[in-house]
């Protein structure tokens, strides 16, 4: 936890005329019309194992081999927006180990002369074969949005919404290999996938919730689904190359070639309301079919084995559209609390003389001086506010990033119902808010850190009695 680097100091002199016969009196008031200043310190935290990829997207693939998370930084470019990167194994399986179609490949690659290809139609069995199941992805997105609540101080639900999610489907076979698929996207049971979510009401009451996201099919006794991504088939499009660079993968899926690239990011937002109909122990599933079967592969690649695997990669950047005003405490997001940012003007002993509070009875004028170092997220319209007196009472202004090294600070004058509030409980206790306007967009940065400096000044006019 960190707490304030400074705290409230101040130094007020009398000057006295120096006499040999000079005595002090019993009671001494002076005429204060003076500007004060003081440091208040930082309001300071790394954020990076609160929005980690273990917090943010929980336990997925924990208990799944077939699930990978990575962090994802396609191109080694836009530090502004961190991504994550959900791979899910959706069928690997190796024909030529197929209890019924083993024996016939076997039998059938024994007639091929060397370096010709096999004619997948000569393959009794294979043309009829076909591959279906559901699966869990083990990914709920409401969770994200739990864990960004948690972590920066504010109620995201309901207010914000992904404004991009991108899946990238890849087929891995041999060459020459080609089939029918039909991949569907849907919201299921956690501990069962083959229980798929209903809409409970309206126009699509039963409904599943989800959508088609390939389909090579244009058989009409297959039910149709809300959308289609039409092919004639699918072959071998392979995932790219991406190695990890310090557990980091850099490669720009975009630019590479795949099966499927769709945004899904309306399927993923219409169960981000606070009346979702997906529950909490709910995850994302997909159901797979695949069949026709056929083409024609070499002989060498054949007795490698027949192969087909289908990857799904998940683009999972953490950037945002703002559908409500969304505000964020930084006293939470710091980890700072009321009595530690709290200071008790009324038992400050300034030169050990005087009281701080008998002070804040004559402010006239009270400017807070600030200047934005780091913040966790990223966005073209932040406003800080600021209640210096800690009853929830805010002053907003807009808000810009400045360098560590600057020393550029901005200002934000208390009002007058501010003054008067700590001039009744004698404290000073700063709350700072982040405030997001609705229609706006922001994000979660590679770099997860807040640093947002405070200075008082305070201005005077009154008289104190100091003795």
């Amino acid at each position: 936890m960190k707490k304030f680097t400074g705290i409230l100091t101040c130094a007020f002199i009398v000057l006295v005329t120096v006499g040999c016969s000079w005595q002090m009196p019993e009671k001494i008031s002076v005429k204060t019309d003076a500007e004060y200043n003081f440091a208040l310190g930082n309001f300071e935290k790394n954020l990076d194992s609160e929005l980690n990829q273990n917090a943010m997207l929980g336990n997925i693939g924990n208990d799944n081999n077939n699930i990978k998370i990575y962090d994802y930084f396609p191109g080694k470019t836009g530090k502004d927006v961190q991504h994550f990167l959900v791979e899910a194994k959706i069928i690997d399986i190796n024909l030529s180990e197929h209890p019924n179609l083993g024996p016939a490949i076997q039998t059938a690659l024994a007639l091929v002369p060397d370096g010709a290809n096999l004619s997948l139609s000569d393959i009794p069995g294979l043309s009829t074969l076909q591959l279906h199941e559901k699966i869990g992805l083990d990914f709920n997105p409401s969770s994200i949005i739990s864990e960004l609540s948690r972590a920066l101080g504010g109620d995201m639900l309901g207010k914000i919404k992904f404004n991009e999610i991108n899946m990238y489907v890849y087929c891995e076979a041999a060459s020459g290999l080609q089939s029918k698929a039909r991949l569907n996207l849907f919201y299921g049971d956690k501990s069962n996938p083959i229980v798929a979510r209903r809409y409970s009401s309206g126009e699509k009451a039963n409904q599943i919730i989800g959508e088609t996201i390939l389909d090579c099919y244009s058989d009409p006794t297959i039910p149709a689904s809300t959308s289609s991504k039409s092919y004639s088939y699918i072959g071998n499009s392979p995932r790219p190359d991406y190695e990890l660079d310090n557990n980091v993968i850099t490669a720009d899926l975009s630019k590479s070639p795949s099966t499927v690239k769709l945004s899904i990011a309306n399927l993923i937002n219409s169960q981000l309301s606070t009346n979702a109909e997906i529950q909490s122990t709910d995850q994302l599933c997909m159901e797979y079919n695949v069949s026709g079967i056929s083409g024609a592969i070499s002989k060498a690649d054949a007795q490698n084995g027949i192969k087909i695997s289908l990857y799904a990669l998940i683009d999972l950047p953490l950037s945002f559209d703002i559908v409500d005003d969304l505000k964020m405490d930084l006293n939470k997001m710091s980890e700072i609390t009321g009595n530690d940012t709290s200071v008790d003007t009324s038992n400050v002993d300034t030169s050990g003389t005087n009281e701080f509070s008998k002070y804040l009875d004559i402010i006239e004028s009270l400017t807070v001086r600030y200047a934005a170092y780091k913040l966790p997220v990223h966005s073209n319209g932040i406003n800080i506010g600021i209640d210096m007196a800690g009853k929830g009472h805010f002053v907003y202004q807009s808000l810009s990033l400045v360098k560590e090294d600057s020393d550029e600070k901005s200002e934000i004058i208390m009002d007058a119902a501010t003054i008067q509030k700590i001039k009744e409980i004698s404290t000073v206790s700063p709350n700072i808010q982040i405030w997001l306007r609705k229609d706006s967009k922001f994000s979660i940065p590679r770099e997860k850190a807040v640093k947002v400096n405070l200075e008082l000044s305070l201005k005077t006019n009154g008289t104190v009695q100091i003795q």
